[in-house]
């Protein structure tokens, strides 16, 4: 597939754009904007957008449409263009192999809300501790302050939920959760 040419008039000027080769990708374009099936997303000017980091690592992009400024989903664009298939908000989009990097249309999926509930948000949870373990790290907790009372006021020997939380590879809140007993 050979570079793409187009031309734009601006201010009486026209000026020529040249698309990079993306590699035999398909492409379409959408207000403007040269969409890609792997991906990526090129400006009616030619540069090559970039993607923010909001919620998921490099998940969003910034498109002015119609003089709108909006920030849209990657995957779900990408998934709108080139499946056929308009999403509504009832619509999750999942990636084949787990990374959120690979945006190309063959690793994306879509599922329903029902069913992803059902699948992936209600899942018996396992706990990451056995009981002898959390009520270890209950009672290390629980030592380590009463220590504190014995050593002078402004020495501190309190073992924090965060270098806890570290130690043992887990989150604070679940630390939390263990020396207050709740889990």
């Amino acid at each position: 597939m050979a570079n793409r040419i187009a031309s734009i008039r601006c201010k009486n000027r026209c000026i020529t754009i040249e698309y990079p080769d993306a590699k035999g990708q398909e492409s379409t374009i959408f207000y403007g904007y040269t969409v890609y099936s792997n991906g990526d997303i090129y400006s009616p000017l030619g540069k090559k957008l970039q993607r923010l980091s909001i919620s998921d690592s490099k998940s969003h992009v910034h498109m002015s449409i119609l003089g709108n400024k909006l920030r849209l989903n990657i995957a779900r664009l990408i998934y709108n263009l080139f499946s056929g298939e308009l999403l509504t908000t009832k619509d999750f989009i999942l990636f084949k192999d787990g990374n959120s990097q690979n945006k190309d249309i063959s690793n994306l999926c879509k599922i329903g809300r029902t069913e992803f509930k059902n699948s992936y948000v209600n899942r018996k949870s396992t706990k990451k501790f056995s009981d002898q373990e959390a009520e270890a790290i209950r009672k290390r907790y629980i030592e380590a302050t009463d220590n504190l009372t014995n050593i002078k006021r402004g020495v501190n020997a309190k073992i924090s939920y965060r270098s806890l939380a570290t130690e043992y590879g887990c989150s604070i809140c679940l630390i939390q959760q263990i020396v207050k007993g709740v889990y």
